[in-house]
């Protein structure tokens, strides 16, 4: 029998000869230098000069976002630090401008001089104002895992509290300007009517008048040496130890003796004093009511402030690929 003979193998077909007969049988095997049915000139000289920079595009536009947003994360976290650190160097500040405030008041009311000029210090609200209004929102409301309506009140509350400490403190370096103003008004005022009743003082305890009045004149002399043995001379003594007794005994001795003209004017002179001093008694105690409320309300607001700070450093940022 003649034998069958593999004579060539192409076109992944396999050509047989029998008895002068070319049969092509196919096989399951691809040349090498093909792949999906393309050959390998097609991938190499089209396919992947298409393809390549499409991908290495799109890569390097992931890549670019990514980092991207891990600068804007970093930005966060750095404007979120810089204003925590502030606020912590603020909060001592206002205590010690509080405290000021506090013995400020305290001074005012007693009626004693003040002798030192009130202590007001820089805040530095500034320092926290650099942050502009869109990297706050960026920082309170739009990156945070929160309730947008809990961000929102909490940024609202941070340029509310900011706001009243300047603001409070500016109001009441205002106050104590309009006071000074006043008490100097007040101090001109009163000397110029001690100088009256020293004046008329002088003409009772003395000469013909002293002689025809003796009783009179002694129990003013008497309250007058006692009042120079007081020390200091401040507060509620010019009231009681001066003014007070010699409008009784003025307004007793007129009851006896009304066309006495040196006692009339005696007591109109002192009760202009008395009564110019009980309105700065009460003018005091209104402004000293106004620095202990201002006081306790930067204390308040400075704690607001703190908390806020706590609570936001609190909150955690939104996954950094969907930070805006």
């Amino acid at each position: 029998m003649p034998q069958d003979t593999i004579h060539a193998q192409f076109n992944n077909a396999v050509k047989i000869e029998k008895n002068e007969s070319v049969i092509l049988i196919p096989t399951n095997k691809q040349d090498k230098g093909e792949f999906l049915t393309l050959s390998h000139d097609t991938w190499s000289f089209i396919i992947l000069p298409i393809f390549i920079p499409i991908i290495t595009f799109i890569l390097g536009l992931a890549l670019s976002r990514v980092i991207t947003k891990i600068k804007l994360l970093n930005d966060l976290k750095q404007k979120q630090e810089y204003l925590s650190v502030w606020i912590n160097l603020i909060g001592p500040i206002v205590q010690r401008q509080a405290t000021a405030f506090k013995e400020y008041a305290a001074l005012i009311s007693s009626m004693k001089p003040i002798r030192s000029a009130l202590n007001i210090f820089n805040f530095h609200i500034d320092k926290l104002k650099v942050i502009d209004t869109f990297s706050l929102v960026a920082l309170f409301v739009v990156n945070k895992k929160q309730m947008q309506n809990v961000s929102n009140e909490m940024l609202f509350k941070f340029l509310d509290k900011i706001e009243f400490l300047e603001r409070k403190q500016k109001g009441l370096i205002g106050i104590m300007e309009k006071m000074s103003k006043a008490s100097s008004e007040f101090f001109e005022k009163q000397n110029e009517s001690m100088e009256k009743l020293n004046s008329t003082l002088k003409q009772i305890f003395q000469g013909d008048y002293k002689n025809s009045n003796y009783e009179f004149s002694v129990s003013l002399n008497q309250v007058y040496k006692e009042w120079n043995l007081i020390d200091p001379k401040e507060g509620e003594v010019y009231s009681t130890k001066l003014y007070a007794p010699i409008i009784e005994k003025c307004k007793s001795h007129l009851s006896e003796n009304p066309e006495d003209s040196l006692a009339v004017d005696l007591l109109r002179i002192t009760q202009v004093l008395d009564f110019n001093f009980q309105n700065k008694v009460s003018q005091n105690e209104n402004f000293s009511k106004l620095f202990e409320e201002g006081a306790n309300l930067l204390k308040k607001n400075m704690a607001d402030l703190l908390q806020i700070k706590n609570e936001l450093g609190n909150m955690e940022f939104k996954f950094f690929l969907f930070l805006k």
